[in-house]
């Protein structure tokens, strides 16, 4: 598996260059390796959601802000127009990224804490770059806080970051995760809390803290965008995620 990152201030910031097998004059979707879903792993370890799409060499990519005539995306203003969150309606004239009239959202408040697993390095030069290129609001209360080992006391973050993926796939998730909660939400405070690894215990450990990070700000939301397939031990760990004054964002988990 070989990655190959680049600067430019994209939402998904680490460019795949194995991960799809693109045929010349087309694009394919293509699944990560952090987001294969193994029925064997189900209860130890969760996956990511992330898909990425790939164009074929030589396709240029856009290095400034929308409009981008002739690809195929969403942007924070056109997701801000389908969810309710600005004036613009999907019945005012649509939602169509590539409308230069639509509007970012200027809101949000107390705070957001995304959970994701490995170190993403570059995680507060992205966020700047990336809320400059689509002109959100720049990023001035975004933290990355490191949580602990699942196998000890998860109560206070640690100084050390954790491994990064070698896969790259966790990073693209991050990015995606936390550019998309500050574009929506420009004036919350947002965490990024990384867990150890992708085993369960240490992703709960950060749930954990990601908690504690919320209430200590007045409320707000606890993001994780990760899942397992089931299994029987699951409501365990049901109380990780019925503390009050939270609420918690989970996608296939």
């Amino acid at each position: 598996m070989c990655i190959r990152r680049s600067n430019a201030p994209l939402a998904a910031v680490v460019l795949i260059a194995c991960w799809a097998n693109a045929v010349l004059g087309q694009s394919s979707v293509t699944i990560p390796p952090s987001s294969i879903a193994n029925p064997a792993d189900a209860g130890s370890t969760f996956h990511t959601n992330v898909q990425v799409r790939a164009f074929p060499t030589g396709r240029p990519q856009p290095d400034g802000g929308p409009p981008m005539s002739g690809y195929f995306y969403e942007d924070p203003a056109s997701l801000a127009c389908i969810y309710g969150l600005t004036r613009q309606r999907p019945q005012d004239g649509g939602c169509n990224p590539n409308n230069s009239s639509l509007n970012n959202p200027n809101g949000g408040s107390k705070a957001i804490a995304v959970v994701d697993a490995y170190d993403y390095p570059t995680a507060v030069a992205d966020l700047a770059a990336f809320s400059a290129q689509f002109d959100v609001p720049a990023p001035t209360s975004f933290s990355v806080v490191y949580a602990p080992s699942g196998s000890g006391l998860c109560t206070t973050a640690v100084s050390t970051p954790p491994a990064q993926d070698p896969t790259g796939g966790w990073e693209v998730e991050e990015a995606l995760d936390i550019q998309y909660a500050h574009s929506m939400a420009p004036h919350a405070t947002l965490y990024l809390v990384e867990a150890r690894s992708n085993s369960d215990v240490d992703l709960f450990c950060a749930v954990t803290i990601a908690s504690n990070l919320v209430a200590e700000a007045g409320g707000g939301e606890v993001s994780m965008s990760w899942g397992s397939n089931e299994f029987p031990a699951e409501r365990t760990a049901d109380s990780i995620f019925t503390t009050p004054n939270r609420t918690f964002a989970v996608e296939d988990i």
